[in-house]
């Protein structure tokens, strides 16, 4: 401990001949694609340290850009991580810079420009654990733990001599306030709102086919809730929901953006589950000059049934079914997977 109240953490791992357990991906992937695919990493040695790397995601968003595809590496002779942090007792802030050069190519295809030099700062407050009762006492909640958060970002240009751009100019600011929660149960809620900038336009959102820059904001929430059942039971609920809209210059909504995520999970046992997942998402676009009126919307449920024989096999056995308007597109799928993993 120091004198100023700061938490100098150590997390350190070192591997000799690993054998990575590839895990199964939350969904089957094609494989005969054009483009290459980049897939989540599941492996502990990895994630420990992956909000430093740029390997894993915070608050659902890839803040960085990846130090490099870990994915890559499935046999190697040994392994070193160390990683360092300071904490303190009320704060947990967090710096990245994040610079891309001008003739940068990502071997992935998946950075979505170069040229650039990005700032961003996570502040997140702690705040004393409380009860709260929004609706009356039948309604009161314990919070064990509550941040409130802050997301500050800007990009900026850099110069390329070669294409004779300038440097300096900003792409675009990011200020995004937030909280997040723990309930009882092993819960948790999390929202933000992005009030976001482009181009000197406060709180200006792109709209790509109108070719301009619109007043709107993106909003998101999560929670997530484990909930314990009679008879050994148990059940994991978590709930996505975000909304985005951009404005029209002539007043109301131009495009209005949803999706919606249900995931259900009921343990029947430690090695059987049954699994229920609800995807949405709704696109509107109003009819304007030289814009055609545009909905669309899309619906994906699956229910998966899944027995885990300890750490090495897995089986299941699930029901897809996908819904797509205005084309009136439908899709129904009854697949069964079985991953089988051995150590030498």
């Amino acid at each position: 401990m120091l004198a100023d109240g700061l938490i100098l953490a150590a997390d350190d791992a070192v591997d000799y001949s690993p054998d990575f357990e590839l895990q199964a991906a939350a969904q089957r992937l094609p494989g005969n694609t054009r483009y290459a695919l980049s897939l989540p990493e599941k492996r502990a040695f990895f994630l420990e340290s992956g909000d430093v790397l740029g390997q894993s995601l915070v608050d659902g968003n890839a803040h960085t850009l990846a130090a490099f595809y870990s994915r890559a590496i499935t046999d190697p002779d040994w392994g070193l991580r160390a990683t360092w942090r300071h904490l303190g007792e009320d704060w947990s802030n967090q710096w990245d810079l994040e610079e891309v050069s001008p003739g940068f190519a990502h071997d992935n295809g998946f950075v979505s420009q170069a040229g650039y030099r990005r700032l961003t700062a996570h502040l997140a407050r702690r705040a004393p654990g409380r009860d709260w009762a929004p609706l009356g006492e039948w309604s009161r909640l314990p919070l064990y733990e509550l941040e409130w958060q802050l997301l500050l970002q800007q990009s900026e240009t850099l110069s390329d001599a070669v294409r004779t751009l300038p440097g300096g100019e900003w792409i675009d600011r990011k200020l995004q306030p937030g909280f997040r929660f723990a309930p009882a149960r092993n819960s948790e809620v999390w929202g933000h709102l992005g009030l976001d900038s482009l181009r000197a336009h406060s709180g200006g959102r792109l709209d790509v086919a109108a070719d301009r820059l619109g007043r709107g904001a993106n909003l998101m929430l999560e929670a997530q809730l484990r909930i314990p059942l009679p008879r050994g039971l148990g059940l994991e609920w978590e709930q996505r929901w975000g909304e985005g809209f951009v404005a029209a210059p002539q007043g109301g909504r131009s495009l209005t953006d949803r999706n919606r995520q249900t995931l259900l999970i009921l343990h029947l046992s430690a090695q059987d589950s049954v699994r229920l997942i609800h995807q949405a998402t709704y696109f509107e676009r109003r009819a304007e000059l030289g814009l055609f009126p545009d909905a669309e919307k899309t619906r994906h449920r699956s229910l998966v049934y899944q027995h885990r024989d300890g750490l090495e096999r897995v089986f299941s056995l699930g029901l897809s079914r996908a819904d797509e308007a205005p084309a009136q597109a439908r899709g129904t799928e009854l697949f069964a997977k079985a991953l089988l993993a051995w150590q030498r």
